[in-house]
């Protein structure tokens, strides 16, 4: 009698597979000739390619506002920023960027920590600083740190002048 080859699971495993691997390869082959085809509807032709100004309703919601701000001068922008509030909706990171691009807003930043700092010395120390000065042993810790700061300002901006006049 004759004998039958024995096929083992592991081939079995193998032509199986082999055999879904090549249903999803034509699968995939079909969808990219079906989108060669059949055009994307979101790709379709526009009014505007044609000419025709689209209607607000046919202009995709997240281009019309960029079109709209690049349309606007700087003075145009300013306006509408300084009646909106900016800060409310960036994150710790994009806050942080835009105090370390301004200029002013660095000082401001630097006059707050200097203030902080002065909030900490005696009222004894801050005197001190205003030594020469009449009137100011009356005046309240806020009031001295004041003008102590003010102090400070006009000795930073006289130390630039003399160095600019030295140059």
């Amino acid at each position: 009698m004759g004998t039958k080859p024995k096929y083992n699971n592991a081939s079995n495993e193998k032509i199986l597979q082999h055999f879904i691997l090549a249903i999803l390869v034509f699968i995939e082959a079909t969808f990219k000739v079906l989108n060669l085809i059949i055009p994307n509807p979101k790709s379709g032709f526009s009014d505007a390619s044609k000419g025709i100004e689209p209607s607000l309703d046919d202009l995709n919601i997240k281009d019309f506002p960029t079109r709209l701000v690049a349309k606007k001068n700087k003075e145009e922008m300013k306006s509408i920023l300084n009646s909106v509030d900016i800060t409310s909706n960036l994150n710790n990171n994009q806050l942080s960027s835009l105090i370390l691009n301004n200029p002013e807003a660095i000082q401001k930043m630097l006059l707050e920590e200097r203030r902080k700092e002065l909030s900490q010395t005696k009222n004894s120390e801050l005197r001190h600083k205003l030594q020469g000065m009449q009137g100011i042993s009356r005046l309240k810790k806020s009031e001295l740190i004041e003008m102590v700061l003010n102090e400070e300002a006009l000795k930073k901006e006289n130390d630039l002048q003399n160095h600019l006049h030295e140059e």
